[in-house]
């Protein structure tokens, strides 16, 4: 880096090389090894990246139960079919089943909320008195819940 400094008479310049050399390579030293610092924690952020996705398919499956645990339990009457479950409400129709990858909620055969994402296969049977819910998500992640209604008025239709 060249300075141009003055002296008492405006006419004379000259330039002053001292000095400066070692400061730069100082700093960008000093940059680089910031720089290089950080890499291993973006490195590590990419890899847990995975383990991140799989905590908000596990929230999401535990939301899902708990949604439908709720209006089981509320229920005048369910049924199971093949991927799909029935559940009527006070006089509402409310159907949960599998659509693309998604489980969808229609209420009354309209309407298209979405329960749960991910999804490539789930299983609604009635076993002992309850529900039990196998849900294979995308990535091959099963996740299986028992619900127990307080009726008993389950019919299966295939």
């Amino acid at each position: 880096m060249k300075i141009e400094t003055t002296s008492l008479f405006k006419s004379v310049t000259r330039l002053n090389n001292k000095g400066f050399t070692m400061l730069e390579m100082l700093f960008s030293f000093t940059v680089t090894c910031m720089i290089v610092s950080f890499l291993p924690l973006s490195f590590q952020l990419i890899l847990k990246e995975q383990s991140i996705e799989n905590r908000i398919q596990r929230m999401e499956w535990e939301v899902f139960i708990s949604q439908l645990k709720q209006e089981i339990q509320s229920c005048d009457h369910y049924s199971i079919g093949e991927g799909i479950l029935n559940i009527t409400i006070n006089g509402v129709n409310i159907t949960f089943e599998k659509y693309n990858t998604n489980i969808r909620r229609r209420v009354s055969l309209q309407g298209h909320e979405i329960a749960l994402q991910h999804v490539k296969s789930i299983v609604f049977e009635e076993r002992v008195q309850q529900i039990y819910i196998e849900v294979v998500d995308t990535s091959n992640q099963t996740y299986i819940s028992y619900i127990s209604p307080f009726v008993q008025t389950g019919d299966s239709y295939e």
